[in-house]
């Protein structure tokens, strides 16, 4: 009996924990107003470095991994969709997108809903 137990306990704990959407796991999608023009993915932060990949003008589920200069963490995880765009103004992001990893402008994503 205290075997069995003991068993129903482990399994338990090693079940995952079910839970909402994390700030962390936003995507994005290519944000409209670039004149519907496909956006180019960059080795580096650098406006002029090579182009790497490039994300159609559609191109929706981009994993954003970080950006330079660093935004305020606190506003990033508890804000709005509207203030996550906000901060990603005047930022070199690297992003992944369909198996590939670049740099974007960051004004160019917006957050998925």
């Amino acid at each position: 009996m205290r075997l069995a137990t003991a068993l129903v306990g482990l399994a338990l704990m090693a079940a995952p924990a079910v839970a909402g959407q994390s700030p962390y796991d936003t995507t994005f999608s290519v944000a409209s107003g670039w004149g519907g023009k496909d956006v180019e993915m960059r080795a580096a932060p650098e406006a002029g470095s090579a182009v790497v990949g490039t994300l159609p003008k559609d191109a929706k589920g981009i994993v954003l991994r970080w950006c330079r200069p660093e935004f305020n963490f606190r506003n990033w995880a508890y804000g709005s969709r509207d203030g996550r765009k906000a901060q990603l103004k005047d930022k070199a992001c690297e992003i992944e997108w369909n198996g590939k990893v670049g740099f974007v402008d960051g004004d160019r994503l917006v957050p998925e809903d």
